[in-house]
């Protein structure tokens, strides 16, 4: 009975409490102030009324939505409850989408919580863009604020919550305002400034716990975007989450006196901005002082500006357990790790900073240097040095490009330093420089309790040798980001897998701490989510694990080989056993064509899956090693760069042609490993090879004689060029079975010049033409290390899984090497058949059935299409191909033709050639003549149709134009403008 009588009392109470609740309207349009403001239809006119109401839990105060408002809403002594918060929103007028707008007007902030709790606030536009600045208030230091939190009692407020705010525009100052240099350069402005959002509790003993502020937009305020500001612990478990800064004239958010945060998700930019002479213009991403036990992880810190500070996110004095993790930070002026004196056990871990620390001490005015790693033990002016104490600095990618000089500083008042698992990329050695908030250091010199290893550094200088301490074991490479200089966490995935997959050490407790990090040193997942499997690996990104069911990868790449010039296309003088067991396992392509019928654009499209055409690759390079302009553009993404991504060991070996300038060579385009030589082509016989190094090389046929190189170290050889390729390849692969492999061996033979050891001309004492018969043995050689090859994987019980490509860069040059292309007319250089029908197999026993032909055209760009289908939950490409996936067509699933037309132009004879599906190819030449040609028929093309079947011509036209249409001239010139660019070079050097 008593229960029952309780439990009505209480509904009775909750039923009267919830009664007197109520909301307030507010319209500008319809209102007037002498309405009571309990309905829409008896809305306020103005925010003037509610001022004056003291309001309840569960009271509302509604904005019409799309009209704007002007002066401040105050709220004081507010106290909602945790079941009927106050709430300051909008409601439906007129179908608006639009959020209402509160500007200050003449008021100092647009919206006031002073002492309350359970408030929250959302879906509102506030500004200041009426300027508050009046002579009676030049003597004062003010704040303008779109939303000010206060705490001016020393009592416990709790639960603000603000959602779907925008902010902006918020000014003190009228426009033409300008700050001095010295007001910059003070610890936070002396001046009155604008801001976004703040949270203040000067109190000493009072309390603000439990805020939240959510997918909240600041922009364009001359000081911070959002500031919360205590004595030691007066403000109490706080989230930003999903808000942007940008614009701010000084920090994009600063945390003083706070303890308990989660700061995720957030993105803030161009924090420091100048862009408004009312600016404050000393920015930093984000930065504490006096917090504790802080989760900084998953934002995105970019383009902080300023004189000084100006780092992604930088931990000020009298912090302890500030995690910084998961976050991007790029572009900030002042770094990208920055912790302060008297910091206990804070960490930077699996972040990724770009480009960090790129300002200059002295230039624009700048008074500090911008530093990538800085531990600074100041505790202020005219104290002594103090720390930072177990500072935790591990598996960070950093990325520093060539035109920034990187910098490092450390106090030696530091003590406890771990700095682990690191990837240094700096394109630029880094230099040591003094920590500059002091003008002197004044504490001891050394640095106890560093544990400093097993970090990757790009090159031996990635670390100045003037260092207070220096890496134990350090680990040199390239890591070979995907994208450098890019602006998003996946650009900085390594492709280099050998050297960075499970080589990170699990990190230690540094000597002497008894703490470590109280949310673990260990972590679960890196910046992407991938989980760390076993150990982890090298920087801030996990590569994935390598399917078991990915193939390995063995494209051969002959260059200049006849049509004929194979045993599967019919040779009669010269045997290829080896070649032909590629065909007797798998699949002949009876028209296989390549995209161009000469060397190097061949070659893009092989390695694109793309026409050259589309990127200007439409000529062979000079050979000019720094000219940084002739390559494979870096827009274009390699098949060795694709399935690096997926976790492949990638080698490269023999020709290449693609590019000689540093960021073009194979090493940087996809490659693990490179061994052979940059150019178009070279000499045999290493006797031959008397230019130390391919940089010494002055133009392609110098080029011809340079040393070999292994990466970019060069290696004296003394075996035939075409055996060295060939052994390459065999220990490559024994040294990389139990991984996914990508091997692309690209012989420069049979390319002139004609060279040969006695050992293969032996063989065909029956050629009595010396060219013809130089020519064989070389093809002979060639097909000696396709055995070797072929062999290895059947040894090494691989074969099954591993698709092999054999084909040719182009048709031969009968005149040149004394190639054959049969039936086939004219050669290299060509778009008759030629020039762009060539010896083309592959096998695969997994997926390809032995001893077939395949009569329809494909072409050399379904290479790449071909290889990223067979693997399993493949990404996609970078750019789209221009390939297919052949092997449906070959397990007849697909009984179409892969290409309806296929598409060649000559861009220096302007020539253009289109094939049908049907066989039926159209030829324009330079005299803009059509001829047209039956492959079916007449494989030859001996007899021009194009009379008797002119209603093909204007269909060709019609492909051809639009095709075209999306390619580009050619970006470089070529080997054939040799004249035309040293002059060209000649003039731009006389300017």
């Amino acid at each position: 009975m008593k229960a029952k009588i309780c439990f009505s009392i209480l509904f009775s109470w909750l039923f009267i409490y919830t009664s007197h609740a109520t909301n307030y309207y507010i319209n500008a349009e319809t209102g007037k102030d002498s309405n009571k403001g309990t309905g829409a239809k008896q809305a306020f006119q103005t925010i003037n009324p509610v001022n004056t109401i003291q309001l309840k839990p569960g009271d509302s105060v509604l904005f019409a939505a799309g009209q704007q408002f002007t002066g401040m809403l105050s709220i004081r002594d507010a106290r909602g409850s945790q079941q009927q918060p106050i709430v300051i929103a909008s409601y439906d007028f007129k179908g608006s989408k639009t959020k209402p707008i509160i500007d200050a007007g003449k008021d100092l902030n647009a919206i006031l919580i002073q002492n309350s709790s359970h408030i929250k606030v959302q879906g509102l536009e506030l500004t200041g863009k009426t300027p508050y600045f009046s002579q009676d208030s030049i003597q004062q230091s003010l704040l303008r604020c779109g939303v000010l939190v206060e705490v001016t009692k020393n009592e416990s407020y709790e639960n603000i919550q603000l959602t779907d705010l925008l902010v902006h525009d918020v000014y003190y100052h009228q426009p033409g305002f300008t700050r001095s240099a010295a007001e910059t350069k003070s610890a936070n402005g002396t001046q009155s400034y604008g801001w976004g959002i703040r949270f203040i509790n000067n109190t000493k003993q009072g309390k603000l716990s439990n805020i939240k502020v959510l997918r909240a937009t600041i922009q364009n305020v001359s000081h911070t975007g959002l500031k919360a500001t205590a004595n030691r612990n007066g403000i109490i478990n706080l989230e930003i989450a999903n808000c942007k800064v940008s614009n701010t004239g000084g920090p994009g958010m600063q945390f003083s006196g706070v303890t308990k945060a989660h700061i995720h998700h957030n993105q803030i930019a161009y924090s420091g901005s100048t862009t408004d002479s009312r600016n404050w213009g000393r920015g930093s991403g984000l930065w504490t002082w006096s917090c504790a036990d802080f989760i900084i992880e998953h934002n995105r810190f970019e383009n902080a500006n300023g004189p000084g500070d100006s780092a992604g996110v930088h931990i000020d004095y009298n912090c302890n357990d500030i995690i910084i993790q998961y976050n991007l930070s790029a572009n900030n002026a002042g770094g990208f790790c920055e912790i302060l004196g008297n910091n206990f056990n804070c960490a930077y871990r699996y972040n990724v900073s770009i480009n960090d620390g790129h300002r200059t001490k002295g230039v624009n005015g700048a008074f500090q240097e911008g530093k990538t790693f800085w531990l600074s033990g100041y505790v202020g002016d005219q104290k002594k040095n103090a720390g930072p104490y177990n500072s935790y600095f591990y598996n960070n990618t950093i990325y520093v490009g060539k035109h920034i000089q990187p910098k490092i500083a450390a106090s030696s008042s530091s003590d406890g330093v771990l700095i682990a698992n690191n990837i240094f990329y700096f394109e630029t050695d880094p230099i040591t420089v003094a920590g500059d908030q002091k003008k002197k250091e004044v504490d001891v010199d050394g640095i106890p309790n560093v544990l400093f290893k097993n970090n990757l550094f790009l090159q031996t200088g990635s670390w100045p040798s003037d260092f207070p301490f220096k890496d134990a074991s350090p680990i040199y490479g390239n890591p070979r980001y995907a994208k450098n200089g890019g602006v998003e966490i996946a650009d900085y995935t390594p492709l280099n897998r050998s050297l960075v997959a499970n080589k990170g050490i699990e990190i230690p407790i540094i000597p002497n701490d008894s703490i470590g990090l109280k949310v673990g040193l260990k972590v679960n997942n890196d910046i992407l989510g991938n989980p760390i499997v076993g150990l982890p690996d090298m920087g801030a990104i996990e590569l994935k694990e390598p399917s078991k069911l990915q193939p390995n990868v063995i494209l051969i790449v002959t260059d200049d080989q006849g049509y004929a010039d194979v045993g599967f296309n019919g040779s009669k003088d010269i045997s290829t056993p080896n070649i032909d067991r590629i065909a007797k396992n798998g699949v002949v392509f009876t028209q296989g064509y390549v995209s161009y019928s000469v060397c190097a654009p061949s070659r893009a499209g092989i390695m694109t899956g793309r026409y050259q055409d589309r990127f200007g690759y439409s000529r062979n390079p000079l050979y000019r090693p720094f000219d940084e302009g002739i390559g494979l553009p870096l827009s274009e993404q390699t098949l060795p760069e694709y399935l690096q991504q997926v976790g492949y060991n990638t080698m490269g070996i023999g020709k290449w042609h693609l590019g000689v300038h540093e960021q073009f060579r194979p090493w940087n385009r996809g490659f693990n490993q490179f061994f052979g030589f940059l150019g178009g082509g070279h000499r045999y016989f290493p006797s031959e090879f008397n230019i130390a190094h391919p940089d010494s090389a002055k133009n392609e046929g110098e080029s011809y004689r340079t040393k070999l190189v292994r990466n970019n170290q060069v290696v004296e050889e003394t075996d035939y060029l075409t055996d060295v390729l060939s052994r390459e390849a065999v220990n490559y692969i024994e040294e990389n079975k139990a991984q996914p492999f990508f091997l692309y061996l690209a012989y420069n033979a049979p390319h002139t010049p004609l060279q040969a050891t006695q050992k293969y001309l032996d063989r065909f004492p029956n050629i009595q033409d010396a060219k013809r018969k130089t020519y064989a043995a070389m093809v002979s050689a060639v097909d000696d290390g396709v055995g070797a090859v072929l062999n290895k994987l059947e040894e090494l019980k691989i074969a099954e899984n591993t698709i092999v490509v054999f084909i040719s860069d182009n048709g031969g040059p009968e005149s040149d090497n004394s190639s054959n292309n049969g039936v086939l007319r004219a050669g290299k250089g060509s778009l008759f058949e030629g020039g762009i029908r060539v010896p083309f197999a592959m096998q695969w026993p997994k997926a390809i059935k032995p001893n077939s032909k395949y009569n329809k055209p494909v072409i050399s760009l379904d290479i790449f299409a071909t290889i990223a289908a067979s693997i399993p939950s493949a990404p996609k490409t970078k750019n789209p191909l221009d390939g297919v996936n052949l092997i449906p067509y070959l397990n007849s699933q697909q009984s179409a033709s892969p290409h309806e037309y296929l598409f060649w132009r000559h861009f220096d004879q302007k020539n253009y050639a289109v094939l049908h599906q049907s066989g039926m190819k159209e030829m324009i030449l330079r005299d803009s003549s059509f001829q047209l040609y039956d492959l079916q028929k007449d494989i030859g093309e001996e007899k021009n149709i194009q009379e008797q079947q002119k209603q093909w011509i204007s269909i060709f036209e019609t492909q051809r134009k639009k095709w075209e249409s999306q390619t580009i001239a050619p970006i470089f010139l070529g080997l054939n403008q040799e004249a035309q660019y040293n002059q060209l070079k000649k003039g731009q050097k006389n300017k």
